[in-house]
Formats: structure tokens, sequence, C-alpha cells
């Protein structure tokens, strides 16, 4: 009669052993891939975010060609003549930075792609305007349309994270430049209504939206924004500028809707708002290195981590190798002791 197999105590501490080797190592693995996906996910956003932030300021140039141009239509004597030469200068080098930029991502993304022929007419534009063949609202439809597809980058990167630190930093971002390019419009509508010396009901009414919406991103910001940067955003946008727009846009309220009734220099109401505007560029500088420097700290910590998972998956397959082979020998060495007992026992037999 057979007697059944026997494991012997430091086989199954082999195979225990083996089985514990293998699930770490696995877990390894996995985990190992996780953070790869992190690094890839994050090293994606930190391209994306130079595109983008290279954009954004393409988008300040343009804010400012868009007011000297609306304003220029409402004029009659060449407020803004020069100031708009100038300017256009300085937005065409943004946007050779911006191109150079987002060259590599153009055939992958359409919306980039859209964005860049859209710039390529802009030169036209600029020959109508120059031309007074441009009514003054697509003057605004125009610059604020390319505006919204370059800032609208910002928001879509918010998408493709699942951290949700990133995302609120993403959210406060986009938030800063809409409010930002808010502040722009504001001073396109004015600096024409100062120069036309009088503001239209629809005009009015559309400068009254700007207003609401600009307070609401500002608002959305705030709630996204990290204590650092609201004690930032603090000291940046609070200063006596604040009280002379606010001056300013009581008086455009009590006067709208009248003609010849505004009696303001245009000029002055420009480079007055343009303080503000300046102001909150200069927060959306704090407001990206901040977040660059999250992604950036994550993507580090992704690679070294992935780099240490490497190890300890090499590490374990070493490990169950060295286990198995002492299987194998064991396995080996017992069939050679049982082999002559066989043998012997048969003999008898």
């Amino acid at each position: 009669m057979n007697r059944p197999a026997v494991i012997s105590r430091p086989v199954l501490a082999l195979l225990l052993g083996l089985f514990m080797g293998a699930a770490a190592t696995v877990a390894l693995g996995v985990y190992t891939l996780e953070q790869r996906a992190i690094r890839d996910t994050t090293q994606h956003l930190l391209e994306h975010i130079d595109v983008a932030r290279a954009g954004s300021s393409l988008v300040h140039a343009l804010q400012r060609e868009r007011g000297l141009s609306f304003g220029r239509a409402g004029s009659t004597d060449g407020h803004f003549d020069t100031a708009l030469e100038h300017q256009r200068a300085l937005t065409d080098a943004r946007i050779a930075q911006w191109l150079k930029k987002a060259a590599p991502f153009l055939a992958e993304s359409p919306q980039l792609d859209r964005t860049a022929d859209n710039l390529g007419s802009l030169e036209q534009i600029r020959s109508d305007i120059d031309d007074r063949l441009l009514p003054a609202r697509l003057i605004l439809d125009h610059y604020t349309g390319v505006n919204l597809a370059l800032l609208n980058h910002i928001s879509r990167l918010s998408a493709e994270s699942t951290h949700t630190k990133t995302v609120r930093r993403l959210t406060s971002w986009h938030s800063l430049v809409m409010a930002k390019d808010l502040a722009g419009l504001e001073r396109a509508l004015v600096a024409h209504a100062y120069a036309a010396d009088t503001m239209p009901g629809l005009m009015f009414r559309r400068y009254m939206q700007v207003l609401e919406q600009k307070y609401a991103y500002l608002d959305i910001f705030r709630a996204n924004a990290t204590p650092r940067l609201l004690e930032h955003s603090q000291n940046v946008l609070s200063s006596q500028v604040i009280d002379a727009l606010q001056k300013e846009r009581l008086w455009v309220m009590k006067n709208a809707g009248l003609p010849n009734a505004l009696n303001r220099d245009p000029r002055v109401w420009f480079e007055l708002i343009s303080q503000r505007v300046d102001a909150l560029g200069r927060l959306e500088t704090v407001v990206v290195e901040e977040l660059e420097a999250l992604i950036d700290a994550r993507n580090t910590r992704a690679r070294y981590l992935m780099n240490r998972c490497a190890f300890g998956v090499a590490a374990g397959l070493v490990f169950m190798g060295a286990l198995l082979l002492r299987l194998v020998r064991r396995a080996r060495r017992q069939a050679l002791t049982e082999a002559p007992r066989l043998s012997l026992s048969h003999g008898r037999r």
C-alpha cells in the first residue's frame, strides 16, 4: 500500500517564500506602472503649460491691441494711432513666440491648429480696421474669439489630470486669465465710449455684463487659490487704481446713453485700467509658477519611486529565481535519494 506523499517543512517554506515573492513583485510592478502614468501625465502637463503660458502672454498683447483698435474705431482725431502701430509690432513678436512653442503640438491638437489659422488672418483684420471697413462690433468679436481660443487651452488641461490639487490650480489659473481678458474688454469698451463721447444702450448692457462676469471669475479664482496666492492677490490688486477705476465706472453708468456727456480723455482711461490689467498679469505669473512647482514635484517623485520600484521588481525576480533553483535542486537530490530505495524494495519482492 502506497503511503501518501508528505511535503517537508523546508519545501513548504520555499513554496511560501516563492508565493510571497511573486505577490510582492506583482504589487511592485503594478505600482511602477501607476508611477509611470503619473510621470507621463505630469510631463505632458508641463509641456502644454509652457505652450499655454506663451498663449496667455500673447493674449495679453492681443488684449491691448483690441482695446487700442476699438478705441481708434470710436475716435475721429487719431487718439490711438501711434500706440496701435507700436502695439502691433509687440503682438507680432508674441505670435512668433507662441507659434514656436505650439509647433510640435499642432498636428495632434485641432484646437491649436485652428487658433494658428485665426492668427494668420490677423493681418487682413488689421488692414480692414485701418481702412475703417470693419464694424466696431466685429473688431471686438474677432480679437475676443482668438483670445478665448488661446485661453481655453488652459481649461482643457484640467480635464487631463485627476490630481485634485492640480485641477484646482488649473481652475484658478483659467479663472484669473478670463477675469483679465474681461478687464481688457472693459478697457476697450470704455475707451471707445470716451473716444466717441457716448456709450449707446447696447454697448452699456454689454459693459455691465462684462463687469458681472469679471467679478464672477475672480470669485472662482479666490475659491480655488491657495492661501499664499490669496494673500499675494490682495497685495497685488489693492491699490489707489481701484478707487480711480470705480469713479470712472460710476461716471459711465451715470452718463451712458446720453450724447456728448462723457467728456473724458480715452488715453487717460486706457493707461489707468492698463495698470489693473498688468497687475492681474503679474498675479498670473505667481499662479503659474506655483502650479509648475506642484506638477514638477509630482513628476520628480514619480520618477524616483518608479526607479526604486523597478529595482524592487528586479530584486524580486532574482529572489524568486533563487528560491525556484533551490526547489529544483532539492527535488533532484530527493529523487536521487529515493531511486536506490525503490530499486532495493523491488529486489526484495
